[in-house]
This record gives C-alpha cells, sequence and structure tokens, in this order.
C-alpha cells in the first residue's frame, strides 16, 4: 500500500529513497509549530491606499486647501510616503526631506498643533535612517487631527494613512485611517484598514484597538447589507469590551446589536417575531444608553437614534432624558443641531409639553433651509416635525413640514413619504394642558 502512493507521487518517492536526512529536512514533512499557525493567521493584511480616481497621492491636500499651506503639507505628505515606502536599508540616503526651510511661507497666526508637528517630521527626518516610525506616525496623526477640526476630511485622511504607513506597527493609526475613509464613505477603503486595524492591535496586544476595530467593523457591514457578518463582528466586539472593561466598545456594539435588532424588525411580517426584535432592541438601548460617557466620541447619533427610538416605543420622558445628555457634548455641526431641535419637538409633544415642543420646532424650522445641511439630514428633520405638529395638533406647522419633507425627500422614499403624510393629517391628537411645563 506504501509503494502505491509513493509511486503515484515521484517527488514523494525520491525523497523516501534518499533517506531520513533529506524527510527530516523536508518543509513538507516538517510539523507546523503553533507558533507558526498563530503568525500565519494573524499575518498584517495590506490595505487600499488610494480612493477611486485618484491618481496623484494626496492630490485631493490642494483641493481643499489651495494656498502655500496646502502646498506645504501636500509635499510634507509625499516626503512622509517616500521614507515610508522606502526600505530601512536606502532610508539613510533620503537626504533633504522636509526641508526646514518650506516652514518659512507658515504665518504667525498659524496653529500651534499644525507648526509643531510640521516642526516635528522636519527634525525627526533631519536623520532619515535613525527616524522612529512611532514618533512620526503621532506627528502625521497630529496634522490628521489639525485637519479633522478644520472640516477637511480629505486631508485628514491622507495624514492619518501616512501615519498608518510611516508606523505600521501603531494600531491607532490604522485605525484613525478606517475611521477618516468611512467619513468619506469610502467603504471598501475602510473595510481594509479595519481588518489591517485587527491585526495589528492583535499582535500589538491593544485591546481596546482591537474592539474598537471590531466595533466600526460591524457598522460598515450593517450598512452593507451584510448582517450575519455584522453580527460576528460585534459580538467580538463586545465580548473584547466585556473582558478587558472598555465602556466605549461596549456602547458602539450594543448601538450596533440595536440597529441590528431594528433592521430585523423592519424586516419581518411575523408580529411574534416583530415583538421580539422589539424587546431585544430595548435591551440594547439601554445597554448602549448605560455605557454612554459624555466625554466619549460618537455620542450625538447614538443618543438620536435612542431618542426616536423611544419616542416610537411610547417612552417620550426617556427621549427626553436622551436628548438632555447633548447638552453636555462640545462641538456640534448644523446638521446635529437641526436634529436635535427636531426630535425634542416631536418628543415633547408626545409627552404633552406643547410649549417647549412649539419652541423646538420654530428653531428647527430656520434651520431647514441652511446651505450647510444635508438633503437627507433635513428630510429626516422635517419627518420629525410634522410628527410634532400632529401631536400639538398645529395645522401651520404641520403644512410647513409637510412641504419641507416633499421636498428634500429622496426620488425612493417619495411614494412612502406621501403615504406616511396622508396618514399623519387624519391622526391629528390635540394636547390638553400644558401642566409638565411647570418644571421646564
Amino acid at each position: 500500500m506504501a509503494d502505491k502512493n509513493f509511486t503515484r507521487n515521484p517527488r514523494r518517492c525520491d525523497r523516501w529513497r534518499a533517506g531520513p536526512e533529506l524527510m527530516q529536512t523536508s518543509k513538507m514533512t516538517r510539523p507546523r509549530t503553533r507558533t507558526e499557525d498563530t503568525r500565519r493567521r494573524w499575518c498584517i493584511p495590506s490595505a487600499l491606499l488610494r480612493s477611486p480616481g485618484e491618481k496623484l497621492n494626496g492630490i485631493a491636500i490642494l483641493e481643499e486647501m489651495p494656498d502655500s499651506v496646502g502646498l506645504l503639507l501636500w509635499l510634507t505628505l509625499d516626503d512622509v510616503t517616500l521614507w515610508a515606502t522606502s526600505p530601512p536599508k536606502t532610508r539613510p540616503r533620503l537626504l533633504g526631506l522636509c526641508s526646514p526651510q518650506r516652514l518659512a511661507v507658515l504665518s504667525d497666526e498659524a496653529p500651534t498643533d499644525l507648526r509643531c508637528a510640521l516642526e516635528f517630521l522636519s527634525a525627526i527626518l533631519a536623520l532619515p535612517g535613525d527616524a522612529d516610525e512611532d514618533m512620526m506616525g503621532r506627528a502625521c496623526l497630529a496634522i490628521a487631527a489639525w485637519a479633522r477640526g478644520r472640516s477637511q476630511p480629505r486631508t485628514a485622511l491622507a495624514f492619518a494613512q501616512a501615519g498608518a504607513l510611516a508606523a505600521p506597527m501603531l494600531p491607532e493609526a490604522a485605525l484613525q485611517t478606517a475611521i477618516s475613509a468611512q467619513v468619506l464613505r469610502e467603504g471598501a477603503r475602510a473595510e481594509t484598514w479595519l481588518r489591517r486595524t485587527i491585526a495589528v492591535a492583535r499582535r500589538a496586544g491593544d485591546w481596546s484597538t482591537y474592539g474598537s476595530a471590531y466595533a466600526l467593523l460591524g457598522k460598515l457591514q450593517f450598512d452593507q447589507g451584510q448582517h450575519a457578518e455584522a453580527e460576528e463582528s460585534l459580538r467580538i466586539a463586545f465580548r473584547t469590551a466585556g473582558r478587558i472593561g472598555i465602556p466605549l466598545v461596549r456602547r458602539n456594539a450594543a448601538h450596533g446589536f440595536f440597529q441590528l435588532a431594528l433592521a430585523r424588525a423592519r424586516a419581518t411580517d411575523d408580529p411574534a417575531a416583530r415583538d421580539r426584535f422589539l424587546v431585544e432592541a430595548d435591551t440594547h438601548a439601554h445597554d448602549a444608553y448605560r455605557a454612554q460617557r459624555a466625554e466619549q466620541p460618537g455620542s450625538v447619533p447614538l443618543l438620536l437614534d435612542l431618542a426616536r427610538h423611544w419616542i416610537m416605543r411610547g417612552d417620550a420622558v426617556q427621549a427626553l432624558g436622551a436628548l438632555n445628555r447633548l447638552r453636555t457634548v462640545g462641538e456640534l455641526t448644523p446638521g446635529d443641531t437641526l436634529a436635535i431641535a427636531a426630535i425634542t419637538a416631536r418628543a415633547a409633544a408626545a409627552a404633552r409639553r406643547p410649549k417647549l415642543s412649539k419652541t423646538a420646532d420654530e428653531r428647527a424650522s430656520q434651520m431647514l433651509y441652511d446651505q450647510s445641511i444635508t438633503e437627507n439630514a433635513a428630510f429626516a428633520a422635517a419627518v420629525d416635525l410634522a410628527h410634532a405638529a400632529v401631536d400639538r395638533c398645529d395645522h401651520t406647522s404641520f403644512d410647513r413640514a409637510r412641504s419641507a419633507a416633499l421636498r428634500f425627500a429622496p426620488e425612493v422614499e417619495y411614494p412612502r413619504i406621501i403615504k406616511t403624510l396622508d396618514s399623519l393629517a387624519r391622526a391629528w391628537k390635540p394636547l390638553e394642558g400644558d401642566g409638565a411645563e411647570a418644571g421646564q
């Protein structure tokens, strides 16, 4: 039997005839160790480096900042990328990178954080052979944070990615690159960087970043309709947060499970299954609410989602409590401010507080047509205002909200929103009294 097997494979037959020495040194017969399995399982995957249609690396910087500072940043990005992608043996020959003479274009009014980061890169690249990777990566992340604060997302993505290339074993840099790509709705690019973050964080033992990456990957998969994959990613994130004790990761994972349960409730026609999924959504909503902290990033979308859910479930008081937490959030975008005002109007009307509802309605109505607000945000706010007007029995506000909703409604949503608005117009529920206003 053995002779038959060996004759089927001449290479194995020759190796057997050569004696035990060749058999012991053969890679085909040497057993794979557990260490090798671990390294093979958690090898660092590559990631997408350019956006669709981007022909020149970092050219979006000049589009966002067509001035001398933009040119300085683009040249700096090019130098850092050249250093990061060069073999370590050739780096000592890369002289003249990030020349200090370039910094002369910065005015005295230039932000301190930007100036310090650029000066640090210039100093560290003066000796390119001895440059520290992690320090290079963190300097690039500082520039990315500066750009993000100025609402320049493509510049933020370019420097976050440069930091991840310069410091390939820095999990934070890979995660910030994925987040920046996700902000720009580059799903494929964000997914590759999230998977890279997971591998780097696991190898570095950075379990906070590891859990955060899995939570974001679950959210991305959910947005792409991959619900089974999203559930698995969120489960890993939730388990990691529970084992290490990370409230932010636990909150993000619970928020993902909440959205998944709501999606399944909307997709089923079985009343019993729908009720079961809604109960699951309630549980995950309270988990996310308990894990939420004022200093955590991403508080606004979470609390707005929870407030809308609790209004739909008939718990307007709980919704107002979630909205009150948003007072501690620092800077808000115009879209966030509009959404908070519109949902406050809806929750207050449902809680029988018409004066608070009317005040929030007027504030939101003034912002509906602001040019800095997207049509999707204006559409969602208009629908909330229509619900609030119905609960207040305010025909004038309802007509105004109806017109805005029809104007901003996406084409695919138009038939559904007309049906919804018509049903609202037949469901007036006048409020009686305003006793709760005494505490406001």
